[in-house]
């Protein structure tokens, strides 16, 4: 372990010591590495034993008690058999749902969600539209710019969906599956294309068990919204963007828009060589990454998970608030003292990110 990933797993130990007992420890131990003059990559716990026997030796001392450091959760006290059966019944649904759908075989009872798996498909041709509002209870939605036509392909276990066209408006509704009380690895998918020279004001979408993807457009404003499923943004020029999710990752690529705003509540964000100047993203639980990606301004907020930030330009430029209540902060590879990190920059630009669990990384060059 080098003196690095010692610091930073030290620090994670001493976390709720008072801050004047936590500096007086972590200048103690820094002072020893850097008076052994170590090289970056030596493994200093020969010199210093673990960050765990250093952590309990400060806590013992400060405290004047022994203390306990925590190494693992506590164990599931839940009877394996349970996990056991749990499994079994996953397995046999999968199974016997695979056989119906793909080998057309015939069961000898008759349940609903897995019985009831006949797919119908077919092509709605619509009329031109400037505007659209998508609602599913359980399909994968697809919006993609590309041809000369207004359509719809669909595949669904419930028919064909409501299309109607009115005032410029597309909307489209999935039908409820009667009979079938609960959906599992359902494979519905639902797909509109849009001519590739068109240009929409307004499209709604949501859906809530599956994924969405739009691509290749030009949408004034877009709204993807998922419960349970991805939300994936490709090559679109957009005013205004919103992505909500609340089990699923978030997918930005290669995308302009002036705002977005992005909430995820369990799944990670990524943004990829795009330019948007007002950027907002939350996540309850998951990462952030935003990579080859321009802004003037990048506001984001984590419960559990860590932030990285690389782009182009000038990191003095930059007004900056980092916050991490238990993580390290680097700025260009430097790491910085303490769990807050605050800059004045150059310019109107900034970056503000806090997380209450995680690193901070922020490269700009």
């Amino acid at each position: 372990m080098n003196k690095d990933e010692f610091l930073e797993e030290l620090e994670y130990k001493l976390r709720g010591l008072p801050e004047e007992d936590y500096h007086r420890a972590m200048n103690y131990y820094k002072d020893r590495i850097s008076n052994a003059n170590y090289p970056t990559d030596a493994d200093v716990t020969r010199l210093l034993g673990t960050p765990d026997e250093a952590a309990r030796e400060v806590l013992n001392k400060t405290y004047n008690k022994p203390v306990k450091i925590p190494k693992e959760k506590h164990k599931s006290h839940v009877p394996g058999c349970l996990f056991g059966t749990i499994a079994f019944l996953v397995i046999a649904v999968f199974g016997a749902r695979f056989l119906v759908r793909h080998f057309h075989v015939k069961l000898p009872w008759n349940i609903p969600f897995i019985t009831a798996t006949e797919m119908e498909s077919g092509t709605v041709i619509l009329d031109k539209f400037e505007s659209m509002n998508i609602e599913a209870d359980t399909a994968e939605i697809d919006v993609v710019f590309t041809g000369k036509e207004y359509k719809l392909d669909y595949e669904l276990d419930s028919g064909e969906p409501v299309a109607t066209v009115e005032n410029g408006k597309l909307t489209v509704k999935q039908n409820k599956k009667s009979g079938t009380w609960f959906s599992f690895g359902s494979d519905n998918k639902i797909k509109i294309y849009v001519p590739e020279d068109a240009q929409l004001s307004l499209a709604e979408i949501k859906t809530d068990t599956g994924s969405i993807y739009v691509d290749d457009g030009v949408i004034d404003e877009l709204t993807m919204n998922t419960d349970t499923g991805s939300v994936h943004c490709n090559h679109n020029d957009c005013k205004k963007l919103k992505m909500l999710t609340d089990t699923g990752s978030s997918h930005i690529e290669l995308t302009a828009a002036e705002s977005a705003e992005i909430k995820v509540s369990t799944g990670s964000i990524h943004i990829n060589k795009s330019e948007i100047p007002s950027l907002t993203c939350k996540s309850s639980t998951g990462s952030l990454t935003i990579e080859d990606t321009t802004f003037d301004m990048l506001t984001a907020g984590l419960d559990t998970g860590s932030a990285t930030v690389k782009s182009n330009g000038s990191l003095s430029d930059y007004n900056m608030d980092l916050k991490t209540d238990t993580g390290s902060i680097k700025l260009n590879g430097d790491k910085q003292e303490g769990s807050s990190y605050h800059q004045d920059g150059k310019t109107n630009k900034g970056i503000k990110i806090e997380t209450d669990t995680g690193s901070i990384r922020v490269e700009i060059n």
